[in-house]
């Protein structure tokens, strides 16, 4: 199961500090991803049925590290972590970049 960049924390049953520790570790896996050059993370991965051999994964691709950011910033911003908001920008500044010199490379 790829992840499709929509997340709606707001609609999900967790309390605050769920979705505040969820914010964080889509934002840390995201950011190492940038640091080191990754074009996808894998969020979560778990196992249905050990028998079947069946499992899930949810997956974020470079082409979605943008959307997450920005609605991870946003949720930055009405908590008012400033500083936590100027590393985002900066990280989707990278992530423009990045595409923009990916795309010339094609």
């Amino acid at each position: 199961m790829e992840g499709t960049g929509e997340i709606d924390l707001d609609n999900v049953d967790m309390t605050f500090e769920e979705k505040d520790a969820l914010w964080k570790i889509i934002y840390k896996k995201i950011s190492e991803a940038i640091e080191n050059s990754f074009p996808f993370i894998v969020l979560f991965s778990f196992d249905v049925t050990k028998e079947t051999e069946t499992g899930y994964s949810f997956i974020i691709k470079k082409s979605e590290y943008i959307h997450f950011l920005e609605n991870f910033l946003q949720w930055a911003e009405v908590l008012e972590r400033f500083e936590t908001c100027i590393e985002i920008q900066s990280l989707i500044n990278k992530v423009k970049l990045w595409q923009t010199e990916t795309t010339n490379l094609d």
